[in-house]
Order: C-alpha cells, then structure tokens, then sequence
C-alpha cells in the first residue's frame, strides 16, 4: 500500500508530495498500532504476566521511538 505511494512522490507537484508524505505517515502509524495492540492482546491471551507486557512494551516499542524522535529533532534543528 505505502510503496506505490512513496514511488509516485518525485512525479507529482510539490504541495501534493506533501500530502502523500502525510498519508503515508498515517498508514505507517495505523499499521504500527495495530502490531502494537496486536502484540498486547496476544500476552493477554497467552496469560504471561502483567509485568513483562508492561516490560516489553516500554523496552522495544516506546524506547526506539523516543530514541527516533530525539535524533530526527537534533537533526532538524
């Protein structure tokens, strides 16, 4: 779904790049939510404890995405 729209971005006027730039973005996210509640619900599922969900979660989800933020506004200004 995404890589049709990312080879389609050169050939098209400028203000509507930034718009597929943004649809993008957003069906990244939606997908990665959707592994997110995904991976949760399947802990809940296999009955594993609260804490290693809450440890997985903070460890491999929330810690790389910080580490991605701080290094895209570093680079950005």
């Amino acid at each position: 779904i995404v890589f049709p729209l990312v080879m389609l971005m050169p050939y098209v006027p400028i203000n509507l790049a930034k718009t597929l730039s943004v649809i993008v973005a957003g069906i990244l996210i939606i997908f990665y939510l959707f592994a997110l509640f995904r991976g949760i619900w399947l802990t809940f599922k296999i009955n594993l404890s609260f804490f290693y969900t809450i440890l997985y979660i903070c460890t491999l989800e929330i810690i790389p995405l910080l580490l991605i933020y701080r290094a895209v506004s570093q680079t950005l200004g």
